[in-house]
């Protein structure tokens, strides 16, 4: 879907579409008894040029797309997701969500009956600016667009050599996503131990003081 979108309009594709798009593919799955419906839940992250704002979103087995600050999918979602909830997402940076996240998973995650796991994340962020604070995004509402589909040649120059830019349709951000480094995630989890350790200690020392 994004190489479809790409090709023609040479724009990477909105989140929004791209969330769409794979709704709709994973919906039809649903409409025919000849055809498996997908047991899988899909999250959606990216950053939209036109909009200049970060997007997340989940489209479940069933077709439906919703679109999220922060959301949780898999073995213990609902406790997950009740964690996230309590976190100011829209006002903590990047490394500080990744501390949060590897709290809540290890918080969660019960030695003694769950299975041991490797803690590996990815983030959207703007260059090397990844501590940078988290701005807080309203969620846009529907408008009329007269004209949905972008110019895919919108250069009036046909000589490319004196345009500076040579990839007109571009607007220049530097937003990518990438595996967030080990070290990061080891400090995340680190901190994250000692953070769960700490709580434990003061809520020993309540009930002793009860």
């Amino acid at each position: 879907e994004a190489h479809h979108y790409e090709d023609p309009f040479h724009v990477p594709i909105p989140p929004e579409m791209l969330a769409n798009r794979m709704s709709q593919f994973v919906h039809y799955f649903t409409l025919h008894g000849s055809l498996r419906p997908f047991g899988a839940t899909m999250l959606c992250a990216g950053y939209d040029e036109e909009k200049q704002t970060h997007e997340l979103y989940m489209v479940e087995p069933s077709g439906q797309e919703f679109r999220y600050y922060g959301c949780a999918t898999g073995k213990g979602r609902q406790a997950a997701k009740t964690e996230v909830e309590k976190l100011p997402l829209n006002e903590i940076t990047a490394a500080e969500a990744v501390k949060e996240i590897a709290k809540i998973y290890y918080t969660l995650h019960d030695d003694a009956k769950d299975k041991p796991f490797a803690l590996d994340m990815q983030w959207i962020t703007e260059g090397e600016r990844s501590h940078d604070r988290l701005k807080s995004q309203s969620i846009p509402q529907p408008h009329s667009n007269p004209n949905p589909y972008p110019d895919p040649n919108p250069n009036p120059n046909p000589n490319p050599n004196s345009n500076p830019n040579p990839n007109p349709t571009r607007k220049g951000t530097d937003w990518t996503a990438a595996s967030v480094p080990l070290e990061v995630v080891d400090e995340a989890i680190e901190w994250a131990k000692n953070k769960i350790a700490e709580e434990d200690d003061m809520d020993e020392d309540d009930e002793d003081d009860a």
